[in-house]
């Protein structure tokens, strides 16, 4: 669905205590990664769907640098190939924490304390998928229902993660709540109300 106001994606929030920690250890797995044929079995980040949606993400990535957010590592692409790309200083207002990349772009965004990490994960009309990473589980699960979003993971992420349940996304994301183990016996059948009784009732009308 569109709508005429920005769409924002999440963006990672990261605590600013240490956001630098994290920033350096992001960078690190970024430049580790091997860019190429995916058919190659070393390889972990193949190309971008086609030309269009590669001009994409390079114009999300310029613009956001041009608002005054820094590139760590990444930030160019050859062809279809996207280098992994680390960008700092992000904030609401540009393109790479307003619009979803589909591109192997990371953002960062920091906040001071919880109420703020919260106030930037919901300033976005998507909520497929969120994640909280901390020490403190009680912490964590609080700001975890605070999210709005259809999955959201305590000290994990989505991958190859399999949920049994009505699961979708909220607001622009997925397709509701119509998909998964519970919900699949209503998708896929028909409601029909039955009332028997052995004998025929008299009424006064």
């Amino acid at each position: 669905m569109r709508t005429s106001r920005p769409r924002p994606a999440r963006a990672p929030g990261v605590h600013e205590r240490v956001a630098d920690a994290y920033a350096e250890a992001l960078v690190r797995k970024a430049r580790a990664l091997v860019v190429g044929d995916p058919f190659d079995e070393k390889v972990q980040v193949g190309p971008i769907i086609n030309e269009r949606q590669a001009a994409n993400v390079e114009r999300i990535v310029a613009e956001t640098i041009a608002k005054g957010a820094k590139v760590l590592t990444g930030g160019s692409r050859k062809g279809l190939f996207f280098e992994p790309t680390v960008i700092t200083e992000v904030t609401p207002g540009m393109a790479a924490f307003d619009e979803e990349r589909f591109g192997p772009v990371a953002v960062i965004t920091t906040f001071r304390n919880d109420e703020e990490a919260l106030a930037l994960a919901n300033a976005t009309n998507y909520g497929l998928v969120a994640a909280v990473v901390s020490t403190d589980l009680a912490r964590a699960q609080r700001v975890a229902d605070g999210l709005h979003s259809g999955v959201v993971h305590i000290n994990d992420q989505t991958v190859l993660y399999g949920v049994y349940g009505p699961i979708g996304g909220l607001g622009d994301s997925g397709n509701g709540f119509a998909y998964g183990t519970v919900s699949n016996a209503d998708l896929f059948s028909e409601w029909q109300w039955i009332t028997t009784r052995s004998q025929i009732p008299t009424y006064p009308f």
